[in-house]
């Protein structure tokens, strides 16, 4: 059974990826350019923060919880990898602003925002600690895909209120549906399968911030951002390893 702290941090958490999508879709609304420039450093930070916590934290955590916390990391990566290439290859090449070219990035957004949710449960149930660290990744590149989701439906001629609804619902609410979702379903489980939950959440939050958020980068402003991302990798990275001096799990 999960305790009062988890199921309030989750939802917090979630509640503040929903604000932050919330910001990128009003940036986007007001200012268009400042929005797009800000995206890509975001991404950046966001990429580097995910990865540090995966690669130094996640991971050798859910090889400690399970003695098959390989196959599930590998299994989370590629459940993710799997569900993103899907979403392209249902994007037609041609014709960028039809309704058939933005109904599989949107829908992908939609479920990738509701899957960041399903994440936040099970990282704050291992321990606080990681599920802080992971959770301000994920929150930090919630304005990017607020950016994104009203740059496309502007992009196919929907109007600003109406794109910008839409965008609420797709990248904000998801986020938030899928917390509780996980919540709900997460309430009988017992340690075991936490772990194995844990095992998947580390290889889907290393494909987020390795494959799935590079995909969305600027590639004619590669300096900064390469700069951006080191940051966030050494601020995940000094962060686990002081946690690791520490003693490891707070629960």
């Amino acid at each position: 059974m999960l305790n009062q702290l988890v199921q309030e941090s989750a939802l917090l958490a979630s509640f503040g990826a929903a604000i932050l999508a919330t910001i990128g879709v009003l940036a986007g609304a007001l200012n268009a350019g400042w929005a797009d420039r800000q995206r890509n450093a975001v991404i950046a930070f966001a990429s580097g923060i995910l990865i540090g916590t995966a690669v130094m934290h996640l991971i050798p955590e859910a090889l400690e919880i399970t003695s098959y916390g390989a196959l599930f990391i590998i299994f989370g990566y590629f459940l993710l990898y799997a569900f993103d290439e899907l979403i392209h290859a249902a994007t037609p090449d041609d014709h960028p602003t039809s309704g058939a070219f933005l109904a599989a990035p949107l829908a992908g957004i939609g479920v990738h925002s509701f899957v960041d949710g399903l994440e936040y449960p099970v990282l704050f149930a291992h321990d606080l600690f990681t599920g802080l660290l992971a959770a301000s990744g994920l929150i930090v590149h919630e304005f990017a895909e607020g950016v994104i989701v009203f740059a496309l439906m502007r992009t196919a001629g929907v109007r600003s209120v109406a794109a910008a609804l839409s965008a609420f619902a797709l990248a904000a609410m998801t986020t938030p549906l899928g917390a509780l979702t996980a919540l709900t379903l997460m309430s009988g489980m017992d340690e075991a399968a936490l772990g194995y939950l844990m095992a998947v959440t580390a290889g889907a939050l290393l494909f987020v911030g390795a494959t799935h958020l590079p995909r969305q980068v600027d590639r004619g402003r590669r300096g900064s951002q390469i700069l951006i991302f080191l940051l966030g990798l050494a601020i995940a990275g000094a962060l686990s390893l002081s946690h690791g001096a520490e003693g490891g799990h707070i629960h």
